[in-house]
């Protein structure tokens, strides 16, 4: 990881936590804390709440809003034209919904392999990811759960996906998220995608004076990688597409100051400039 080069001119001063009268705690957390007490933080991100039936495709029928819904449909078509030789990384696959959904748009063809990988996973459905690969092959369809992303063999995933999703996932939750966006963007193939969504009310950076950096800066700071959109909703919802470009990736080094438990949590980061 890298430190974040920006030019102060363009910082502005906003407020950098939003609080929530639901939420549980605040906390101030300076570097040498945070480092001596990652276990309990661990216990305490683990505790939030999880979302977990996002389908891939457009439901009517549902109260939650889809990946087509947030990323549209070139999204979908990208993932149709997938080849069996290709692999799709859902990170946070909640009850696995978008997987699911993905092999069943390849009726007649042989589906893309895929990734599924959760923090926890519901007991029932890890009985229908047994089914999708009893049916599809062992090899085909693969899911990793019970560990934190940051702490997965960053080798399992390197440079294996074609496209890659993160829809209130991993980089919502986690007090690490260089580790998380380093390991999700290192997972992509030269050309590969990963579709990003989070909450920008919930989720700020900041350098060591105190100036916010936007995401639109952070994500234009990462060497390796092209920023091809960014969309918000009236929440402030954040839809971002990442594409890996040739060459290492290196974001910038990043720094958990304050946490308040929340689904998801609010967190702020500072961006190391030594």
């Amino acid at each position: 990881m890298r430190p974040l080069r920006l030019v102060s001119a363009l910082f502005l001063t906003l407020p950098l936590v939003v609080t929530s009268a639901g939420a549980s705690c605040r906390d101030e957390l300076s570097p040498r804390v945070w480092a001596g007490d990652r276990q309990s933080l661990q216990k305490r991100i683990a505790k939030n709440d999880f979302f977990v039936g996002r389908g891939l495709l457009k439901n009517p029928q549902s109260a939650q809003e889809s990946y087509e819904d947030w990323f549209g449909r070139d999204f979908i078509r990208r993932l149709k034209s997938l080849s069996r030789s290709d692999t799709y990384i859902d990170f946070g696959a909640g009850a696995g919904y978008a997987v699911f959904e993905l092999i069943d748009l390849f009726q007649g063809r042989e589906a893309p392999k895929t990734v599924a990988i959760n923090y926890r996973t519901p007991n029932e459905y890890k009985a229908a990811f047994d089914d999708v690969k009893n049916r599809q092959g062992l090899k085909s369809h693969r899911l990793i759960t019970g560990q934190a992303l940051e702490k997965l063999d960053p080798d399992e995933i390197r440079r294996t996906a074609s496209v890659a999703t993160d829809f209130f996932g991993p980089f919502s939750y986690s007090e690490e998220v260089s580790i998380v966006l380093t390991r999700e963007l290192e997972s992509l193939k030269t050309g590969g995608r990963l579709y990003l969504v989070f909450d920008s009310t919930r989720t700020h950076f900041r350098t060591e004076i105190g100036h916010v950096v936007t995401a639109r800066q952070l994500f234009n700071s990462i060497d390796g990688v092209r920023l091809v959109s960014m969309k918000s909703d009236s929440s402030e919802h954040l839809s971002v597409v990442l594409e890996r470009k040739r060459g290492p990736v290196l974001t910038p080094s990043l720094t958990l100051v304050k946490l308040t438990d929340g689904a998801p949590p609010y967190r702020t980061f500072q961006v190391s400039n030594d």
